[in-house]
Parts: C-alpha cells; sequence; structure tokens
C-alpha cells in the first residue's frame, strides 16, 4: 500500500515535470543528451570520491531518462533513430560512470576492485547486446534480473550507503543476466542439442513447422545441405 502511494506520487510530479518540458519545447534527444551530460558529471564525483552527490546527480539522471520517453509520447515525436540515439548514449552513459568507480579505486590503489568495475562494465554492454542480437533471432528475450534500471537503483544505493557490496552485486548478477540471455536464445531457437535438431527427419520437421516457423526454415535449410554447425556458427561480433 505505502509504495503504491509513493509509485503514484512520483507519477504526478513526473507528470507535471513533463508538461512543463512540453512547453518549453524541449526535444527527447536534448534530454537525452543532458542525461548524457550528467553521467559525465557523475564520473567526475565518483573519481572524487564524493559518492553522496554521485547518489544525488544519479538520481536527476534517472528522471531525465524517464522523461525523454515520456516526452516524445506526449508530443507525438517518437522516431526510430530516437529510440536508437537513446540506446547508445545509454550504454556511453553506463561506461562513463564506471570509468568513474575506476578512477576511484585505483587512486585508492585498490586493483581488486578495479578489476571488478571492469568485469561489472562487460556485463553491463553485454546484457543490451546479448537482447538485441537474440531479438534479431527471435521475437523476444527479456529474461534476466539485472538490466539498466536496476543497475543504476543499486548505483544509487551503494552511493548513499557503501559501495564495495554494490558493485559485487551488479557484477555477478549482470554476468549472469547475460548467461541466462544466452541459454534462453539458445533454448528458443533449438529447444535440444543443435546435431539432434540437425538431423531431424523431415516429418518431424513438418510438425514442428505449424509452432515455429522461422526456426524450422532454418533447420530445414541446414538438414538439406547437411550442415549442422550453422546453426549455431552466427557472427555475434
Amino acid at each position: 500500500m505505502i509504495s503504491e502511494k509513493i509509485g503514484t506520487s512520483a507519477q504526478v510530479i513526473l507528470r507535471v515535470i513533463i508538461k512543463v518540458l512540453v512547453f518549453l519545447r524541449i526535444t527527447p534527444n536534448h534530454l537525452t543528451s543532458l542525461g548524457f551530460v550528467m553521467s559525465i558529471v557523475t564520473a567526475y564525483t565518483f573519481a572524487r570520491g564524493r559518492f553522496g552527490t554521485a547518489g544525488v546527480i544519479l538520481i536527476i539522471a534517472g528522471l531525465f531518462d524517464m522523461a525523454d520517453g515520456m516526452v516524445a509520447r506526449n508530443t507525438q515525436s517518437e522516431t526510430p533513430f530516437g529510440a536508437f540515439f537513446d540506446s547508445v548514449m545509454d550504454r556511453y552513459s553506463d561506461l562513463i560512470m564506471y570509468l568513474g568507480l575506476i578512477i576511484w579505486y585505483g587512486s585508492q590503489d585498490r586493483m581488486t576492485y578495479v578489476v571488478l568495475v571492469g568485469v561489472v562494465m562487460m556485463g553491463s554492454v553485454l546484457t543490451s547486446y546479448t537482447r538485441a542480437r537474440a531479438e534479431s533471432l527471435i521475437p523476444e528475450c527479456k529474461v534476466g534480473f539485472l538490466e539498466r534500471p536496476e543497475r543504476i537503483v543499486l548505483l544509487i544505493i551503494g552511493s548513499f550507503y557503501y559501495m564495495d557490496p554494490v558493485v559485487w552485486v551488479i557484477a555477478v548478477l549482470s554476468n549472469w543476466t547475460v548467461v541466462h540471455r544466452i541459454l534462453y536464445t539458445r533454448a528458443c531457437l533449438m529447444g535440444r542439442p543443435s546435431w539432434v535438431l540437425a538431423h531431424q527427419k523431415q516429418e518431424e520437421l513438418q510438425e514442428i513447422k505449424s509452432q515455429e516457423p522461422e526456426l524450422v526454415s532454418q533447420v530445414t535449410e541446414i538438414g538439406d545441405q547437411e550442415r549442422p554447425s550453422k546453426v549455431a556458427s552466427h557472427d555475434y561480433s
């Protein structure tokens, strides 16, 4: 009940902010760019060890991150480029903020955490990449616990309390999300080991075809050519 009231109050405040932004003719791309600039400021405050200030900036940047999409919908200015630009800037923002943490831990001569934040960076980028790459093969791949909103919330908590355990949590869960998406995509595409799938009889393929038409078309082509490795040979680089 309390969480619902907090959420409702936040939505009311956000709607007021959106109306002001629309009135001032601020575009979604302006908000995306501003959020990126704020991530640079956040990285600087992290690098200087001013974690409380970084937490406040992260909260404000999070509001802008939510606002750009809402402004786009309210002004009916949603475009494919806007979505692309927002996604790219989000990746830059994430990496820049973690770079600030690397500088801080490096200045404290804590090399374990320098490496750990590097692992966090890999997991953060690959979480988005695996979803984008998977959804070029299957309809949807949103599995996994730790996406960008959860990572930002954890960074805010770490900024106000203690960052070290938060870095461990993000490092583990972000990379587990990547593994989860790999396994999920494999299950959707194959449903069984690739060598079994590639050697199915034609009548079995016809039975599956009514349920998984796109997948079976790929498998049939592979079966005709007797090259079972092709199912798993997509270039993910």
